[in-house]
């Protein structure tokens, strides 16, 4: 992006966004979705997501709850950062 932004600028304005996390975007936005099949399943991927952003080769943050783009903070205490976050337990 640096170098778009030093070198190519009129290249960097085919990218603007708009979009409340970023103001360029150059990939496709398409995430990955997966069905999960249990409980158990959805839990596991859960604190997988939840506490990458800690890992040590990441160190995105140092407590996983204050990590912006992640819900954690929403099932911690509630605080729903991301608008369309709903407990995962709401259709059970």
């Amino acid at each position: 992006m640096k170098d778009l932004e030093k070198h190519h600028p009129i290249v960097l304005e085919k990218f603007i966004v708009n979009a409340i996390d970023r103001k360029h975007q150059i990939g496709e936005r398409n995430p990955l979705t997966i069905p999960h099949y249990s409980r158990q399943m959805l839990e596991q991927k859960l604190i997988y997501l939840h506490h990458n952003p800690v890992q040590e080769k990441w160190k995105l943050v140092d407590n996983a709850v204050d990590y912006p783009y992640s819900t954690m903070s929403f099932y911690e205490n509630g605080n729903a950062r991301i608008n369309y976050v709903k407990h995962y337990r709401d259709d059970i």
